[in-house]
């Protein structure tokens, strides 16, 4: 007794399955997933919240949203590819400060002096709140991790010539 058939699409199938494991298709996937998190890096600064959805504390001396006075630390966070995925980066040096928050303190003088109102203020120091805009030691936000697998199911499917939902 002998079976025949044919295998030529299931050799079809396994070829596309090899093109997910290479790491060209991850760099594709990885390159669409980290603007993706930009993207929603950006849509916190303009809701006013952390990644996780919270709101951050509000302004006491300005109107205004919080961390878009001039828009220099928004417009600094770029996607950076990396071994394996992606990074988001700022080179602005504030930045830790709004992300984890903190006390600044003069370092040569004896007050900080800012403008609020057009007037100049004095302080021995300012509290900053923390106003995370990334990502922090909570993990990977739950919206997040949603796109993301949107975004990686659907490059699979089209790779391996998948119809349908998921």
């Amino acid at each position: 007794m002998t079976v025949q058939g044919d295998t030529k699409a299931l050799q079809q199938l396994r070829a596309r399955i090899g093109k997910v494991r290479s790491p060209e298709f991850k760099k594709r996937v990885s390159n669409v997933v980290g603007h993706e998190a930009l993207s929603l890096v950006l849509e916190g600064f303009e809701a006013s919240k952390d990644p996780y959805g919270v709101r951050w504390k509000g302004l006491k001396t300005r109107t205004g949203q919080p961390l878009l006075d001039t828009g220099r630390l928004r417009n600094s966070i770029n996607v950076r590819p990396i071994d394996g995925g992606f990074k988001l980066a700022t080179d602005v040096k504030y930045a830790p400060l709004h992300q984890h928050g903190g006390v600044v303190v003069p370092r040569r003088a004896r007050a900080l002096r800012f403008m609020v109102g057009g007037k100049p203020v004095f302080a021995a120091r300012v509290k900053v709140p923390a106003r995370p805009f990334l990502p922090d030691n909570r993990g990977l936000p739950r919206a997040w991790a949603k796109a993301f697998h949107a975004i990686a199911t659907d490059f699979i499917r089209a790779e391996l010539g998948a119809k349908g939902g998921a």
